[in-house]
Protein backbone atom coordinates (compact mmCIF):
# COMPACT_ATOMS: atom_id res chain seq x y z
CA UNK A 1 0.00 0.00 0.00
CA UNK A 2 1.63 2.95 -0.68
CA UNK A 3 1.65 6.66 1.37
CA UNK A 4 -1.66 8.28 -0.32
CA UNK A 5 -3.36 4.99 -0.16
CA UNK A 6 -3.08 4.91 3.82
CA UNK A 7 -3.58 8.57 4.31
CA UNK A 8 -6.69 7.80 2.58
CA UNK A 9 -7.81 5.07 4.64
CA UNK A 10 -6.74 7.15 7.80
CA UNK A 11 -8.97 10.13 7.08
CA UNK A 12 -11.29 7.50 6.02
CA UNK A 13 -11.46 5.89 9.56
CA UNK A 14 -11.16 9.54 11.56
CA UNK A 15 -14.49 10.68 9.67
CA UNK A 16 -16.21 7.24 10.42
CA UNK A 17 -14.91 7.81 14.18
CA UNK A 18 -16.20 11.51 14.39
CA UNK A 19 -19.49 10.72 12.79
CA UNK A 20 -19.89 8.03 15.57
CA UNK A 21 -19.04 10.49 17.95
CA UNK A 22 -21.48 12.62 17.03
CA UNK A 23 -24.46 9.78 16.48
CA UNK A 24 -23.75 8.60 20.38
CA UNK A 25 -23.69 12.25 21.29
CA UNK A 26 -27.26 12.69 19.27
CA UNK A 27 -28.30 9.40 20.76
CA UNK A 28 -26.91 10.48 24.58
CA UNK A 29 -29.15 13.92 23.95
CA UNK A 30 -32.00 11.93 23.00
CA UNK A 31 -31.96 9.90 26.00
CA UNK A 32 -31.30 12.51 28.30
CA UNK A 33 -34.50 14.28 26.73
CA UNK A 34 -37.10 11.36 26.87
CA UNK A 35 -35.56 10.68 30.18
CA UNK A 36 -36.54 14.60 31.42
CA UNK A 37 -40.08 13.93 29.62
CA UNK A 38 -40.56 10.77 31.44
CA UNK A 39 -39.71 12.62 35.01
CA UNK A 40 -42.52 15.28 34.13
CA UNK A 41 -45.10 12.78 33.79
CA UNK A 42 -44.51 11.11 36.10
CA UNK A 43 -44.46 13.94 38.54
CA UNK A 44 -48.04 14.99 36.30
CA UNK A 45 -49.00 11.84 37.53
CA UNK A 46 -48.37 11.92 40.74
CA UNK A 47 -49.29 15.39 41.39
CA UNK A 48 -52.71 15.10 40.09
CA UNK A 49 -53.63 12.24 42.04
CA UNK A 50 -52.72 14.37 45.42
CA UNK A 51 -54.83 17.15 43.82
CA UNK A 52 -57.67 14.60 42.92
CA UNK A 53 -57.43 13.45 46.47
CA UNK A 54 -57.72 17.12 47.86
CA UNK A 55 -60.41 17.47 45.79
CA UNK A 56 -62.55 15.03 47.18
CA UNK A 57 -62.25 15.87 50.40
CA UNK A 58 -63.82 18.93 52.82
CA UNK A 59 -60.98 20.73 54.27
CA UNK A 60 -62.84 21.61 57.28
CA UNK A 61 -64.17 17.88 58.84
CA UNK A 62 -61.97 16.07 56.88
CA UNK A 63 -64.42 14.29 55.67
CA UNK A 64 -65.71 13.42 51.81
CA UNK A 65 -67.25 15.93 49.92
CA UNK A 66 -70.24 15.88 47.75
CA UNK A 67 -67.58 15.22 44.28
CA UNK A 68 -67.05 12.25 46.50
CA UNK A 69 -70.58 11.61 47.28
CA UNK A 70 -71.43 11.62 43.48
CA UNK A 71 -68.80 9.15 42.32
CA UNK A 72 -69.59 7.02 45.28
CA UNK A 73 -73.67 6.76 44.46
CA UNK A 74 -72.72 5.79 40.79
CA UNK A 75 -70.36 3.59 42.03
CA UNK A 76 -72.52 1.99 44.57
CA UNK A 77 -75.62 2.77 44.38
CA UNK A 78 -76.89 -0.84 44.43
CA UNK A 79 -74.94 -2.13 47.35
CA UNK A 80 -76.91 -2.70 50.39
CA UNK A 81 -76.74 -0.84 53.81
CA UNK A 82 -77.87 1.61 55.95
CA UNK A 83 -78.08 5.23 55.54
CA UNK A 84 -77.81 7.97 57.80
CA UNK A 85 -78.55 11.95 57.04
CA UNK A 86 -77.43 14.43 59.20
CA UNK A 87 -79.20 17.76 58.73
CA UNK A 88 -77.77 20.66 61.54
CA UNK A 89 -81.45 22.53 61.42
CA UNK A 90 -80.75 26.16 62.06
CA UNK A 91 -77.19 26.03 61.83
CA UNK A 92 -77.29 29.65 59.84
CA UNK A 93 -78.35 30.84 63.33
CA UNK A 94 -74.92 29.91 65.00
CA UNK A 95 -73.10 31.47 62.18
CA UNK A 96 -75.29 34.58 62.55
CA UNK A 97 -75.52 34.87 66.68
CA UNK A 98 -71.70 33.32 67.43
CA UNK A 99 -69.76 34.07 64.33
CA UNK A 100 -68.70 32.00 61.22
CA UNK A 101 -65.65 31.35 63.25
CA UNK A 102 -67.93 29.14 65.85
CA UNK A 103 -69.78 28.16 63.50
CA UNK A 104 -66.70 26.18 61.76
CA UNK A 105 -65.57 25.02 65.02
CA UNK A 106 -69.02 23.31 65.38
CA UNK A 107 -68.60 21.90 61.89
CA UNK A 108 -65.27 20.55 62.96
CA UNK A 109 -66.09 19.20 65.67
CA UNK A 110 -69.10 17.44 64.03
CA UNK A 111 -66.61 15.65 61.14
CA UNK A 112 -64.71 14.49 64.36
CA UNK A 113 -67.46 12.70 65.72
CA UNK A 114 -69.06 11.18 62.80
CA UNK A 115 -65.26 9.82 61.93
CA UNK A 116 -65.03 8.15 65.49
CA UNK A 117 -68.66 6.54 65.65
CA UNK A 118 -68.46 5.69 61.53
CA UNK A 119 -65.12 5.04 61.27
CA UNK A 120 -65.15 1.97 58.97
CA UNK A 121 -68.19 3.69 57.28
CA UNK A 122 -68.76 6.21 54.43
CA UNK A 123 -68.90 9.45 55.45
CA UNK A 124 -69.40 13.05 53.70
CA UNK A 125 -70.33 16.55 54.44
CA UNK A 126 -72.39 16.85 50.92
CA UNK A 127 -73.47 20.76 51.88
CA UNK A 128 -72.46 23.09 54.73
CA UNK A 129 -74.62 21.69 57.42
CA UNK A 130 -75.54 18.38 55.98
CA UNK A 131 -73.81 15.00 56.72
CA UNK A 132 -74.12 12.04 54.64
CA UNK A 133 -73.05 8.05 56.21
CA UNK A 134 -73.30 4.77 54.69
CA UNK A 135 -72.79 1.58 56.27
CA UNK A 136 -71.86 -1.07 55.16
CA UNK A 137 -71.92 -3.91 58.73
CA UNK A 138 -74.76 -4.41 60.76
CA UNK A 139 -75.34 -2.67 64.29
CA UNK A 140 -75.98 0.71 63.40
CA UNK A 141 -78.48 1.12 66.38
CA UNK A 142 -75.40 0.80 68.52
CA UNK A 143 -74.09 3.52 66.33
CA UNK A 144 -76.64 5.93 66.46
CA UNK A 145 -76.54 5.23 70.35
CA UNK A 146 -72.80 6.32 70.36
CA UNK A 147 -73.25 9.45 68.27
CA UNK A 148 -76.19 10.45 70.74
CA UNK A 149 -73.77 10.01 73.47
CA UNK A 150 -70.91 11.66 71.73
CA UNK A 151 -73.21 14.83 70.49
CA UNK A 152 -74.76 14.93 74.31
CA UNK A 153 -70.78 15.57 75.30
CA UNK A 154 -69.47 17.72 72.97
CA UNK A 155 -72.35 20.22 73.41
CA UNK A 156 -71.77 20.25 77.09
CA UNK A 157 -68.40 20.85 76.06
CA UNK A 158 -69.19 24.11 74.36
CA UNK A 159 -71.94 25.10 75.60
CA UNK A 160 -69.97 27.48 78.09
CA UNK A 161 -68.15 28.53 75.19
CA UNK A 162 -71.53 29.64 73.53
CA UNK A 163 -72.59 31.40 76.05
CA UNK A 164 -69.04 33.30 77.22
CA UNK A 165 -69.48 34.52 73.62
CA UNK A 166 -72.84 35.88 73.71
CA UNK A 167 -72.77 37.66 76.86
CA UNK A 168 -69.77 38.97 75.09
CA UNK A 169 -72.12 39.99 71.92
CA UNK A 170 -75.10 41.03 74.66
CA UNK A 171 -77.60 38.48 72.96
CA UNK A 172 -78.65 37.27 76.25
CA UNK A 173 -79.81 39.08 79.57
CA UNK A 174 -79.08 37.95 82.94
CA UNK A 175 -82.45 38.15 84.12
Amino acid sequence: MNLSNQLAEKKLFQKEVKETEILYKIITIIVVIVAFLLLIIIYEILTSKKMDKKLRIDLLTNLYNRVKFNEFYHQKKDEKGVVILIDLNNFKQVNDKFSHKLGDNVLVEIGKIISKVFKDDYNFRISGDEFYNFLKEKGYKQKLEELEKESIETSFKYASLAMQMAKKRGTICNC
